[in-house]
């Protein structure tokens, strides 16, 4: 008998921090696709909160106060037969929430709950540079074996050090939170709320009491321009959706005052001694049935980034040129344009 697959859509969903407590939310549109016709309307555009594809305008990126709104990422559980797929993307998949009845080897059954679940973590200052000697290099630090400069380096070398992972990560442990909850209720990624993760139990949400929080402000004397970092953003239930809402931090950056003095901060990418409250992490779904069995869904990934200020603008270098380059420079696509190691006049 068919049976069903639970996906979480998209797999990988961007955030944005914003020194606002208003958000809207991420786009769910292709940019470079028109989805609209009458007037013309690329998509790419982020989404007013509360509808389900209503694009915002320039007035709906700062608050009354001039504060720059965080970009919300939206999850959504998403349900598949499991039979053969004769195209990619399938789109054969369907929305599913509290309600939906679904097929299963047992028969019909109706999803009583979804338990979605997030852990967030900044590693950034654990980890290694993004440029050295002020070159990015990308993908090419890491060839041949080798890797590039680790950051904090007085910190010791081995990145999984438990002295490097307990100072250096920002971790405020998992969140777990109901579907039915719709939007009541609002877990923050803070160093006060006890983490929670799930269970196939009775109890479907359990407390980790004993998660080994981290925040920088419990080890180190910082520098905190904009304020403290004590939070990476929180997570909420969309109202009469069921859907996932995770929220992003406030852009804030602390540095480790070191014997009185102030940290340095001169390099547009790396700087030891420093953090800031961007994250990223997984996303789960537990999907409970009427009579009581669950399945999970395969996961999805949140990453939280720099501000959009104006969303509007389209970036000058897209994804598909950097797609087409690569294509062009290491998988021979245009010989005639590019070929022993250079392109040709």
């Amino acid at each position: 008998m068919t049976q069903t697959i639970f996906r979480i859509h998209p797999t990988i969903n961007f955030a944005r921090v914003g020194d606002s407590e208003e958000y809207y939310i991420a786009p769910e549109t292709a940019a470079g696709e028109i989805v609209q016709s009458d007037p013309p309307m690329f998509g790419g555009l982020p989404i007013r909160p509360g509808t389900d594809d209503t694009p915002i305008t320039a007035e709906h990126l700062r608050d009354s106060q001039g504060r720059v709104k965080r970009q919300a990422a939206r999850f959504r559980l998403f349900a598949y037969d499991d039979g053969p797929q004769t195209r990619y993307p399938s789109g054969c998949g369907r929305e599913v929430s509290i309600g939906s009845t679904v097929a299963t080897s047992d028969g019909p059954k109706t999803i009583r709950d979804i338990v979605w679940m997030v852990h967030l973590a900044n590693k950034k200052a654990n980890n290694y540079m993004i440029a050295d000697n002020g070159q990015e290099l990308g993908i090419l630090a890491y060839e041949n074996g080798r890797t590039p400069p680790i950051r904090n380096a007085k910190f010791g070398s081995d990145l999984g050090a438990p002295d490097r992972r307990r100072k250096l990560v920002i971790d405020a442990g998992p969140r777990a939170l109901l579907a039915s909850t719709a939007g009541s209720v609002t877990l923050p990624f803070d160093d006060t709320t006890t983490p929670t993760t799930f269970t196939a139990a009775t109890n479907p949400i359990v407390c980790v009491p004993d998660y080994p929080v981290s925040f920088p402000f419990m080890h180190f004397d910082l520098l905190e321009p904009q304020g403290r970092i004590d939070t990476l953003g929180e997570m909420t239930i969309e109202e009469h959706s069921g859907r996932l809402l995770v929220v992003g931090g406030y852009g804030r950056a602390a540095g480790i005052i070191d014997s009185d003095r102030k940290p340095p901060l001169d390099d547009a990418i790396d700087n030891d001694n420093w953090f800031d409250d961007t994250s990223d992490g997984p996303v789960r779904a537990l999907v409970i049935f009427h009579d009581g069995t669950w399945v999970e869904a395969v996961g999805a990934w949140f990453v939280c980034t720099d501000p959009g200020y104006a969303p509007q603008v389209r970036n000058v270098v897209s994804t598909w040129d950097d797609i087409l380059s690569t294509w062009v420079e290491k998988l021979d696509l245009i010989p005639d344009l590019f070929s022993n190691g250079q392109y040709n006049p």
